[in-house]
């Protein structure tokens, strides 16, 4: 029986293979379902009771979306151009590949692209940025890359700071969506989840980033509303509050977070019509381990947030470290004493 809230969907339902992975199994090509679906390499996939799903990258008759001249007919290579706007959960940061160097959901998705079509992919995004940021200083730079795709995924910065400015946001985020869906990029966007329960916020500051964040919200449904797009709820996400999804600063998604994004807006341009394999799901990039995330709070991470909030600031901090606390509590053991010296008769 599936524990995740929200969730996952039951393996009788068309999006069964949603679920959340509990055992992969790399050299014999699948993985299983937390709903008991066990699925394929390929994306097909097999219910408990038997009945078979096939591969998720074979389109269904008519899915093709007729507004977008740019995709390619079924089963023909195209050239696709995509840039990512964003702050540090597009850049990357919380997956790092075999090298060290930050990847992220928008670069596996590209490279999954590239699989079956030629990919031009601009990652635009900068660690700390705010709307603004993304206005001033990403902006121009996606428009000159003239993109088919264009993610815009930006805001949380701007709900934790002091400066607070929902008209600005506003304003900021319906420019930059409405340039770029007037250029003809197919915007993927999101809808955010309640971030003040993974950070644990306590009472009023859990609501206060509620609140910032329902607005944020609003304003993507409007740039829904105007420019359509490919849109991500990840409030519906199964598994989106789970330890494992996020990085031990709880703001940035792990390697399996990023993969879920990564196949979440794979969903969606499928949907689309825009044929490719998924990314894969297993993991292969490096752990930074407990003292290296720890080092990285204390370091980097609360004089980071302490630069930019004054009322959420404390209370974030004080989340990391618990969250170091949990990662190092079961991982390290208490030191043996040494056995006393036997007693002399």
């Amino acid at each position: 029986m599936c524990a995740h809230i929200p969730p996952c969907p039951p393996a009788d339902q068309p999006d069964a293979r949603r679920a959340c992975v509990v055992a992969r199994h790399a050299k014999q090509g699948w993985r299983l379902l937390c709903n008991g679906v066990v699925v394929f390499e390929d994306g097909g996939a097999i219910r408990p009771d038997g009945t078979r799903l096939t591969p998720r990258h074979t389109a269904a008759p008519g899915s093709r979306r007729k507004d977008l001249s740019w995709l390619p007919d079924e089963g023909e290579r195209g050239y696709i151009r995509f840039v990512a706007l964003g702050d540090s959960a597009t850049y990357g940061i919380g997956d790092a590949d075999r090298t060290g160097s930050w990847r992220g959901w928008a670069r596996l998705l590209a490279s999954a692209i590239a699989q079956d079509h030629a990919v031009s992919f601009c990652n635009l995004a900068v660690p700390g940025s705010t709307a603004a940021d993304v206005r001033r200083a990403q902006l121009a730079d996606a428009l000159d890359h003239r993109p088919h795709l264009a993610s815009l995924i930006v805001g949380l910065n701007d709900t934790v700071r002091s400066t607070w400015d929902p008209e600005a946001l506003r304003a900021d985020l319906l420019h930059c969506a409405r340039v770029l869906s007037e250029q003809g990029a197919v915007l993927l966007t999101i809808r955010f989840h309640d971030h003040a329960r993974v950070f644990r916020l306590p009472g009023a500051l859990g609501r206060r980033l509620r609140e910032r964040i329902d607005v944020l919200n609003q304003v993507y449904d409007e740039i829904h509303e105007r420019h359509g797009g490919l849109r991500l709820d990840l409030s519906r996400h199964p598994g989106v509050y789970d330890r494992e999804f996020w990085s031990v600063d709880r703001l940035h998604p792990s390697e399996l977070g990023h993969r879920a994004l990564a196949h979440e807006f794979t969903e969606l341009l499928h949907g689309a019509g825009l044929m490719f394999e998924p990314p894969g799901l297993e993991l292969d990039g490096t752990s930074a381990g407990p003292w290296k995330s720890l080092r990285w709070m204390v370091s980097e991470g609360v004089p980071w947030i302490g630069r930019r909030t004054r009322d959420l600031a404390p209370a974030v901090a004080r989340s990391w470290v618990h969250a170091g606390r949990e990662r190092l509590g079961g991982q390290l053991r208490p030191p043996v004493a040494p056995a006393a010296p036997p007693r002399r008769s």
